[in-house]
């Protein structure tokens, strides 16, 4: 958290009902990111369905590739 304060991507604030609690806020830099990263989303997902890849199909490779690294990695973990 430190480090995002520092960066500037972050503010924290103390609550003003209970001093143990901070509230933590995007900055307009952080908020800028996500802006970015949304439309590079956008982009990759028109690039799929150019290739004739729908949400569906997305969501199921996803699910297969997730499946796959939990395999993978419990092999090397375990040696199986």
């Amino acid at each position: 958290m430190k480090k995002l304060v520092e960066g500037g991507y972050i503010e924290q604030a103390r609550s003003q009902h209970d001093k143990r609690s901070v509230r933590v806020h995007l900055t307009e830099k952080s908020k800028a990111i996500c802006d970015r990263i949304r439309a590079m989303k956008a982009l990759d997902v028109a690039g799929l369905e150019k290739a004739g890849i729908d949400a569906v199909e997305l969501v199921r490779l996803t699910e297969n590739l997730r499946r796959l690294e939990s395999v993978c990695s419990d092999m090397v973990r375990y040696r199986r």
